[in-house]
């Protein structure tokens, strides 16, 4: 690239700063768009996985959701591309990394990431289309919306994709809390508002409205664009400008969101939240939140940061300590923490599980915690460790989305509010003055603390009360507001109702034409990658334990896995394994409390966790391996502290404290209870899976309404099973952390992996060699593990929720098949078109996927947030069924092959990497079998997904069928599916 400098001029854009980002490997530009004032900022660096972003500037001005259905319009339909889903439609047919658009209480956004430079110029010209070109119509709106529709019976009821998600949001206990923590506080501004709108206010919106919204957030001056990677500046401002920006003149900007004016005194707030039976009523939350700074001020929200960490970063933090050890609540509420996406920074802290009546203790217990912080100091080692911990995440090279939409979230969020972009992305700086700072004023965080707490009256107390009848009330206020809407009108009028709704079911049956889907920019099989990616990963001994390593850049960390063998496990250990490492995790050593434990790990550690998998050997009929993998990550200068400490708290972790164990276990079950609602679909299709293998059982034992039945059982036991619980977890550590059940595995810089190998071989002395024995029990049967429930073709599962979640789970082919690849590609056409179509589009819902396991050889069908069940159900077998006998197109089916194959291509990070070539390993799957599929995906033919459609259809009389809801919505599903009412599970809340 050319070497800029400020005042140059490029196509339409002067170039007004240019800043060093060397901590990012690059250089970032700053320009302004002459016509339009469009500011732009592009963060050019050695990265090919390159993002753009789109982001307006949208405070809601009531609680309407205007923000989050525009969102969801834009994408549906341009001038340029008049297809019902320009969104879906770039789905297919590109190898992109990342595809969205997030609505933020103040902000759009619209990101997209690619490693592939054709495929990204493709992205931007359909986001950049649809965000300032949209075709915005009634029925789209209408779709994505509200609208009123009559039930069988004539009843008028609400419905709408937004109006279901938002149905789904306001389900969830620890949803709510989270969105009065901050509104609360914000009464006189549009922060006080839900931009993603409120059931019982989305039917109020008007379409002019809506109109008038996106004309007014959606110009170009009002706009901010991110770009990041190594893609030339010019090039894509040349681009940027020739598409879109040429057609505009100087607009208006949004106004500067006012600050919010403070409050002479504390005030408190009471919600309701949904509740399945009176036992949930006193399980309340309640939190405290406090306007703590500005997010303008770089300096203010990285000390705020530090200081965050100090008090509640980990279980010994010393708020955090203090409010469990208190015994107001059951756990920390999952709200708790510093919320830096507002211009005004929030800190929330409260009890999840206390009473309502308790709420004057915790507020007294809080501020009294303060005070002793300020009066007696805090301690210096937290500060270490919290400052330590935040530079750690700053290095460490994260995997799991794009780097740059990383750098995005913290961009947008000063720069939105009038900071300069470069300055908000800075760290390395701010750092080191903070540093400085705290060197020479040894109360610097206490100081902070004072001033931004104890001598702040602008404070608000949420207490979010779980009700029984609360959903009823809701649905109650949604009917009373159907019927209004209806009832002023005369046949004439619900004629026209009647008529917008045969118009849009016309709209979304109607396909796109040929020439409407030749307009979306789509890459070709020629820029398919022929050949797999391939991991190095070497293999020997230590200790005489098996250890694979990678030599990967991991810019100064170390990785290292402790992963044992399962062999040989009851039921009951398997249930308690997770309960056994989260215990184990948050403990105390024998010399050491356990909050002592996790500053030492806060300070000497990036992070020190563990997770469990199962999964069948290919190749191997009827073997599957189960394992319990411990990860450490931490500097390569703290290797031998790290590893020391990671070893001590496996073999010497206290296991007898009943009061630790009650602790934890009220927090993982807590946890388990509040992700049911948000992770609908995938609770509901463990479960259907788990009937079809032991691995798929063993999986759902440990993540899924087993254990949550497990957990929620020994809590209900209460303080006297727990001396019996440890010293059955005791039992099991000391038969399951031995030499004998122990692989290891390392990553690191190459110049670092032979001391990283010194490392780990003087931690494998420690373990003892246990018992070889162990390895000859057979891994338990499917009856075993599941019981009735390995047979179970129809199940419910209940909880407090208004929307519902649909899950079809049946046989398919193994990975080493070609029938498994041709099934990949029929997953990826299902949920891009038909199902999207029928159950997203028509049916209302916010989701509907579809899924190919080839390892364990099943195949899964499923909906989120979803108004049906009957109607869900069918559009699965008739997704199938139209593919088996009509075929698909083959243009589609080349997309889907695209699609496919660029996500196997996004660029991992080195902790990713190092694992997925160790499971490799683990289970069998070979390069020469990923390479094999990758040929039979290439040459898939219509006829050959065809034949896979019509083998699967007539596996669904094999299928099992989940389906998580309110009561009576699978009621209404029971004529038909008589076991949702025979076998029915109501879940702990």
């Amino acid at each position: 690239m050319k070497t800029l400098h400020v005042g140059d001029t490029l196509h339409g854009f002067t170039l007004i700063g240019v800043d060093d980002q060397s901590e990012y490997r690059g250089t970032g530009y700053r320009f302004c768009h002459d016509a339009t004032g469009l500011d732009l900022y592009h963060l050019n660096c050695d990265d090919s996985e390159n993002l753009f972003s789109f982001a307006f500037k949208t405070p809601p001005f009531d609680d309407t959701g205007v923000p989050h259905i525009i969102e969801h319009s834009v994408l549906s339909g341009s001038a340029r591309y008049p297809v019902k889903d320009p969104f879906l439609a770039l789905m297919r047919g590109s190898m992109n990394t990342f595809l969205n658009a997030m609505t933020y209480p103040d902000k759009t956004v619209y990101p997209a990431a690619s490693p592939v430079a054709k495929d990204y110029f493709n992205l931007m010209a359909v986001y950049g289309d649809a965000v300032f070109f949209p075709t915005l119509s009634e029925d789209v709106f209408r779709q994505e919306g509200h609208r009123l529709e009559a039930d069988e019976e004539g009843r008028y009821g609400v419905t709408g994709i937004v109006f279901n998600e938002m149905k789904g949001a306001y389900s969830n206990h620890d949803s709510i809390v989270g969105e009065w923590s901050y509104r609360s506080l914000f009464p006189d501004t549009p922060y006080h508002y839900d931009s993603g709108g409120d059931p019982l206010s989305i039917p109020k919106l008007s379409y002019e409205a809506f109109r008038d919204f996106h004309r007014r957030a959606y110009h170009p001056s009002n706009c901010r664009i991110f770009l990041y990677g190594d893609i030339d500046t010019e090039q894509q401002l040349e681009f940027l400008q020739d598409r879109f920006l040429s057609r505009f003149t100087m607009g208006k900007k949004a106004s500067d969101i006012p600050m919010q004016p403070r409050w002479n005194g504390p005030r408190r707030f009471s919600f309701t939240s949904p509740a399945d039976g009176d036992e949930n009523t006193n399980r309340s939350s309640v939190v405290l939140s406090w306007i703590v700074g500005e997010i303008s001020k770089p300096d203010e929200v990285l000390a705020l940061e530090v200081l965050s960490e100090i008090l509640i970063g980990h279980v010994g933090s010393p708020l955090y300590k203090a409010m469990v050890d208190s015994r107001l609540g059951e756990d920390i509420s999952p709200v708790s923490g510093l919320e830096t996406d507002l211009k005004e920074l929030i800190f929330a802290v409260g009890l999840r599980g206390i009473d309502p009546r308790q709420t004057g203790a915790l507020e007294d217990l809080v501020t009294k915690c303060f005070q002793n912080f300020v009066d007696q100091g805090l301690s210096r080692e937290a500060v270490e460790g919290a400052m330590t911990r935040v530079e750690f995440r700053q290095r460490e090279i994260k995997g799991g989305y794009p780097f740059g939409l990383r750098l995005m979230g913290k961009l947008f969020r000063g720069w939105l509010h009038g900071e300069d972009p470069g300055t908000s992305l800075a760290f390395a700086v701010p750092m080191k003055r903070l540093k400085e700072r705290v060197a020479a004023d040894p109360h610097f965080f206490e100081d902070l603390l004072r001033d931004r707490f104890l001598s702040n009256n602008h404070r608000a107390t949420v207490i979010v009360t779980p009700d029984a009848e609360h959903e009823t009330k809701i649905e109650q206020e949604l009917d009373e507001l159907a019927h209004t809407l209806v009832e002023g009108k005369n046949q004439d009028g619900l004629a026209a109702i009647e008529e917008k709704n045969r118009r849009l079911r016309a709209f979304q049956d109607k396909p796109d034409s040929s020439e409407a889907l030749a307009t979306i920019p789509t890459l070709s099989m020629q820029d398919v990658p022929a050949e797999v990616d391939r991991i190095e990963t070497s293999d020997g001994l230590l200790e005489g334990v098996r250890c694979f390593s990678h030599n990967f850049f991991t810019n100064g960390i170390l990785y290292a896995d402790f992963v044992f063998d399962l062999a040989g496990l009851s039921r009951e250990e398997l249930l308690y394994l997770p309960l056994l490492t989260r215990l184990l995790l948050h403990t105390a050593l024998p010399d050491m409390s356990y909050d002592q434990v996790a500053h030492r790990l806060f300070k000497d550690t990036g992070g020190f966790y563990s997770f469990l998998e199962s999964s069948p050997v290919i190749g191997e009929a009827g073997v599957y391996r189960n394992y319990l993998v411990f990860r450490l990550k931490a500097l390569e200068e703290n290797g031998r502290l790290a590893l020391n400490l990671a070893v001590s708290i496996l073999l010497q972790g206290v296991l007898t404290d009943t009061q630790r164990l009650k602790d934890v276990l009220l927090e993982m079950r807590n946890d388990v209870v509040s992700d049911i609602v948000p992770s609908g679909n995938s609770v509901a299709t463990m479960r259907a899976a788990a009937g079809f293998s032991p691995s798929l059982a063993t999986n759902e034992l440990w993540r899924g309404v087993e254990q949550l039945l497990f957990l929620d059982g020994l809590v209900k036991k209460g303080e006297a099973g727990f001396p019996g619980a440890l010293s059955f977890m005791e039992r099991l550590r000391s038969s399951l952390l031995v030499k004998n059940r122990l692989l290891c595995n390392i990553t690191a810089d190459g110049a670092f992996l032979p001391e990283a190998e010194a490392l780990m071989r003087e931690a494998l002395g420690a373990f003892p060699q246990g018992d070889a024995a162990a390895f000859t029990s057979p891994h338990l049967s499917l009856a075993s593990l599941m019981g009735e429930a390995s047979s179970c073709c129809e199940e419910a599962l209940i909880v407090p929720a208004s929307v519902n979640f649909v899950a079809l789970v049946f046989p398919a082919a193994t990975i080493d098949s070609a029938a498994h690849s041709h099934q990949l590609i029929l997953a990826q056409l299902l949920k891009t078109t038909f199902l999207w179509e029928r159950i997203r589009m028509r049916g209302g819902a916010y989701g509907a996927g579809a899924f190919a396991n080839g390892i364990e050889g099943i195949f899964g069908l499923s909906s989120y947030r979803d108004p049906h069940i009957l109607s869900t159900v069918d559009a699965f077998r008739e997704g199938l069924r139209i593919v088996a006998e009509e075929g698909v197109d083959q243009a589609e089916l080349e997309k889907a092959i695209i699609t496919l194959v660029g996500k196997e291509t996004r660029p991992q990070s080195p902790g990713e990497k190092s694992m997925i070539g160790f499971r490799r390993i683990l289970y069998g799957l070979t390069d020469r079998l990923r390479q094999s599929k990758r040929d039979t995906m290439r040459a898939s033919t219509v006829e050959a997904v065809s034949l896979a459609a019509a083998s699967l259809l007539s596996a669904l009389d094999s299928s099992h069928l989940v389906v998580l809801g309110g009561d009576a919505a699978v009621s209404k599903a029971e004529d038909r599916f008589t076991g949702l009412g025979t076998r029915r599970t109501r879940l702990p809340g």
